[in-house]
């Protein structure tokens, strides 16, 4: 087992380009007429927002399937119906939780459209910058 020394190896010839890593020429170049998108910069009040409502989302399913749980198992202790109250509570809580989810996303679906036609009926009925009588004076 002979190893090539260290300065050969750095003075080895190029390897021929690959072609199949080439990129096409066609989708090099933007097509006429298309523009870079410009992502809005997100607030971070905004953002802040967005994220306490799922996690409040997310906490509200687990409280309610582990209530679920928890009610099964009381059921269990109390009339020895092992393992069948929990397993039945387990999948009640699911079921109330997934219910809680949905509603509270309609909710939240409903609450973000009337926000933005009451923005964009505002805008509507602006007034043009400088008031209605910017005219020249006769």
């Amino acid at each position: 087992m002979t190893q090539e020394p260290e300065h050969a190896r750095d003075h080895a010839p190029p390897r021929p380009r690959d072609p199949r890593l080439e990129i096409p020429e066609i989708l090099r170049e933007r097509p006429p007429g298309a523009e870079t998108p410009t992502p809005k910069p997100a607030s971070l009040g905004n953002t802040m927002g967005e994220l306490g409502f799922a996690l409040a989302i997310g906490i509200d399913f687990l409280v309610v399937a582990a209530a679920g749980g928890a009610g099964g198992w009381f059921l269990d202790r109390q009339f020895g119906w092992s393992p069948w109250g929990l397993m039945v509570g387990i999948f009640v809580g699911f079921a109330g939780g997934l219910f809680r989810l949905i509603k509270r996303l309609e909710m939240q679906d409903r609450d973000d459209k009337r926000t933005k036609a009451a923005g964009q009926s505002t805008q509507a009925h602006r007034p043009p910058p400088g008031g209605e009588g910017d005219g020249p004076k006769d």
